[in-house]
């Protein structure tokens, strides 16, 4: 599933704008609609994934998990009718990193950006994600960092993220997918 909007009937002139919400677990558009000038945006970058090493020794552990992705609370300013890139972060395979979320104007940087979790390594765990509401006010946490027996979790931005988002992955395994959900 793409994004799931809801939104109350078209403005009348001298209305109040129109509300909704919008969620995304994979990447896509936001168009601002009509008297809509702010957006809440919470979003959690993706974990990182776990590497299984194939030989433990005395220097390494054998295995090491993934980053957890951080995460950011937002209020943005935006324009109506205006077309603005969401992309959501892909959870990185076993050994890699988990992609950023983000919100923005194409070809402009993000204007919010929730990174994703390093990946667990034969030399360190993977380290949270960090965020970033840009100018926007807001409140931006950390992803955990993992240890060699437990992968990170995801911010808490002021709560937690929806089940199975911005985890890092176990020794050998993927990290979890970032999602992003405006609201107006």
């Amino acid at each position: 599933m793409a994004a799931v909007l809801i939104t109350a009937a078209a403005p009348v002139d001298g209305a109040e704008p129109a509300h909704g919400e919008q969620a995304f677990t994979v990447s896509g558009t936001f168009t601002a609609p009509e008297g809509v000038t702010s957006v809440f945006v919470a979003l959690w970058g993706a974990g990182g994934g776990g590497e299984k090493l194939p030989e433990a020794t005395t220097e390494t552990p054998g295995s090491a998990g993934g980053g957890g992705g951080g995460a950011a609370w937002c209020s943005v300013a935006v324009t109506p009718a205006t077309e603005y890139t969401v992309t959501v972060g892909v959870g990185g395979p076993a050994g890699a990193a988990g992609s950023d979320s983000s919100l923005g104007v194409a070809g402009s940087p993000p204007l919010v950006v929730a990174r994703g979790g390093t990946p667990g390594t034969a030399e360190a765990p993977g380290r949270g994600g960090t965020a970033d509401c840009g100018t926007s006010p807001g409140l931006a946490a950390p992803g955990s960092d993992a240890t060699a027996e437990r992968p990170g979790a995801a911010g808490v931005i002021p709560s937690a993220p929806p089940g199975g988002i911005g985890a890092g992955g176990a020794a050998g395994m993927p990290g979890a997918p970032g999602y992003v959900y405006l609201w107006w």
